[in-house]
């Protein structure tokens, strides 16, 4: 499969760095915390990213940083697996915009 972007470590150590190259369906594994993976796109960014089997203890923060143009509007939404909602609680939750990486850490998601 043609490669579809790159992504890499964020930080300074990891500046210089072209990335790995990302294909359909790919499978990342790697190290969380820290400042995070930027994800780079070759051909503009996606309409839909969707991340599964995704295993990150609660403790951990895992930050994506993928760039969208100026003023583009999304919703991120987590649907959590093997679940059922019900009148006590939702399947699902959708993020809201903070002003900063520290109120992301500092946040359940």
């Amino acid at each position: 499969c043609p490669a579809l972007g790159t992504v890499r470590h964020v930080g300074p150590l990891f500046a210089g760095s072209a990335g790995l190259p990302i294909t359909a369906n790919a499978d990342l594994v790697g190290p969380v915390g820290g400042y995070g993976w930027l994800l780079s796109w070759s051909k503009g960014v996606p309409h839909t990213l969707k991340m599964d089997l995704t295993e990150v203890l609660p403790t951990t923060p895992l930050l994506i940083h993928v760039a969208y143009p100026p003023g583009t509007q999304f919703t991120i939404t987590a649907h959590a697996a093997w679940c059922s909602t019900s009148q006590w609680y939702t399947c699902e939750e959708v993020f809201t915009e903070v002003d900063s990486v520290a109120a992301v850490k500092a946040s359940l998601g």
